[in-house]
């Protein structure tokens, strides 16, 4: 009636912190319980600590504003719970202060190196969370938590502090693991058949420990292999839960095959060490299974990619005609890596409206997919262009409009030219591009006038473009920087080779002849470090 009143409303959900809060304590009260109850005595710590995963998982998963609430209902139920099982107070507030500082100081850590939540799929989030909060963190606990009992009742300090940093590492490991790897996860919906994985855990635990005389407890090391590569890091998870809970169990009830080492703080600490590798071992496999998996998602994407570049890069490459009115044109296209079949670079020839024949070759930065795509919105845009805006400089200049506004095609780098058969003029302009290789009856020269920034890139000069008219009989040479440059190798050099290459073939009419000849001298026919297109074009 009062929230009604005032207009509050009834109370529907607890605060965030609240629900932290409760759940930590219910966790940590649980974990406690089981430690003291089945593993501990008036005399004894109990080493395996499940609770110590319960904080150390809360901290990770909490804004640190509410790291406050949730340590100080840790360090009550902590001191509640030892006085209620014996223990001065004096030692239940030092072992309240090791279970604190030893979650704050992993996740601290964790923060630190990982900077988020970690992945525990993948092994740089399990080789964070291993060296912040499975190793580093119980380091600081088993300090004080040694020194406290050491301390208070004079024992040996060395033979305390093993079985705390392993106890409360295990606890971390396979609890601490289990909350942050069901968190957010979508496992949850084979809950039966993970339950399952992990009641077979616990059971096949049971048959592996409880032998006096027959060793038998290499017996769940194959059940958690299994879960990990079938089930994955979640039901494993779950599984160590089983696992470490069981063999702790069963081995405080007298059981196990470390019972008769004498010394009980030893046989439980190598308990715990044996369950750390077995569920470390299988975890990297685990995580082995899951980067198998994705390397064959990222080779099928790579494949379904691969073939719609392939159409892609086919479908816009040209099918040249052999004769055009006054042109013979060839053309050729080579990726960096045959696998991919795909790039950003291509050519062109087609006829204009007033019978001049267009040309061109283009490079958009790029091997991939992406990269096509640029190039075939590109080459698209270049024939609407030509269509309609008359000389070569002209349709350059449309493009630099068209570079700015199609993502990729920024710095594009583009050879675009005409040619009208009847009056033997070529018009041409060079966006960026390398200049064209003119081989005539008398030589082979490169065509150096045209030249200008890359599509895209703003200069104050207006674009250029040469002319020339062409001898009978010549052929031009348009191609893409793959063709002549090299690593560790000067332009020139590259340059040089190609007008050998050319020179040995001047006198061929056919562009199909020159162009096999010069892919076949410049390539050697194998991987180049970038992509290569070559247009010939045949004036006769």
């Amino acid at each position: 009636m009062t929230g009604a009143l005032s207009g509050r409303g009834p109370p529907s959900k607890l605060d965030p912190v609240r629900r932290v809060v409760l759940w930590v304590a219910l966790g940590y009260t649980t974990g406690a319980l089981l430690a003291w109850t089945l593993l501990g005595t008036a005399d004894t710590a109990p080493v395996f600590f499940a609770s110590a995963g319960v904080t150390s998982a809360a901290l990770v998963l909490s804004r640190t504003g509410r790291w406050p609430a949730i340590l100080l209902t840790v360090a009550l139920i902590e001191v509640t719970v030892d006085v209620l099982h014996g223990w001065e107070f004096r030692f239940a507030a030092g072992f309240a202060l090791a279970n604190t500082a030893e979650p704050v100081l992993g996740a601290v850590l964790l923060r630190r190196y990982a900077r988020s939540t970690p992945d525990l799929t993948r092994r740089p989030g399990v080789v964070a969370f291993v060296a912040c909060c499975v190793l580093a963190g119980p380091l600081a606990g088993a300090l004080i938590g040694a020194t406290t009992v050491a301390v208070g009742r004079g024992a040996e300090w060395a033979s305390l502090f093993l079985p705390f940093w392993a106890g409360d590492a295990v606890g971390v490991l396979t609890v601490g693991s289990a909350v942050l790897a069901w968190h957010g996860s979508r496992a949850g919906r084979r809950t039966g058949g993970l339950l399952l994985a992990a009641l077979a855990t616990s059971a096949v635990t049971v048959a592996g420990f409880w032998p006096l005389h027959v060793p038998l407890l290499f017996l769940p090391i194959p059940v958690l292999f299994w879960v990990a590569v079938r089930r994955g890091v979640p039901a494993l998870t779950l599984s160590g839960v089983a696992l470490a809970v069981t063999a702790n169990v069963v081995s405080a009830a007298g059981r196990g095959p470390w019972r008769d080492l004498g010394d009980p703080w030893l046989a439980a600490a190598t308990l715990q060490v044996f369950v750390a590798v077995t569920v470390l071992t299988a975890w990297a496999l685990a995580v082995t299974a899951r980067e198998r998996e994705d390397e064959r998602a990222r080779a099928a994407d790579f494949e379904r990619d691969h073939e719609a570049a392939h159409r892609l890069q086919t479908a816009l490459l040209p099918v040249l005609a052999e004769r055009l009115p006054g042109v013979r044109a060839a053309g050729a296209y080579q990726p960096s890596e045959v696998r991919n079949e795909v790039g950003g670079d291509w050519y062109d020839v087609f006829r204009l409206g007033d019978g001049r024949i267009a040309f061109a070759v283009g490079d958009v930065v790029g091997h991939d997919l992406p990269a096509a795509v640029t190039m075939g919105r590109l080459q698209t845009a270049l024939r609407v262009a030509a269509r309609t805006s008359g000389s070569p400089a002209a349709v350059a200049t449309v493009l630099d409009g068209v570079a700015a506004d199609v993502p990729g095609a920024f710095c594009t780098s583009l050879g675009y030219g005409d040619y009208d058969g009847p009056s033997r003029m070529l018009r041409y302009v060079c966006a960026g591009h390398l200049p064209p290789l003119l081989l005539t009856a008398t030589g082979v020269r490169f065509l150096t006038g045209g030249r200008g920034a890359p599509l895209g890139v703003r200069t104050r000069r207006a674009r250029e473009e040469a002319s020339l008219l062409v001898p009978a009989a010549a052929t031009v040479v348009w191609y893409t920087d793959g063709l002549v440059e090299r690593r560790a190798e000067h332009l020139d050099t590259g340059l040089k080779r190609l007008a050998e290459a050319a020179e040995q073939v001047r006198g061929e009419t056919g562009p199909a002849a020159v162009r096999d000849h010069l892919m076949a001298t410049l390539t050697a026919g194998g991987p180049l470090p970038d992509d290569v297109a070559v247009l010939c074009l045949h004036l006769p």
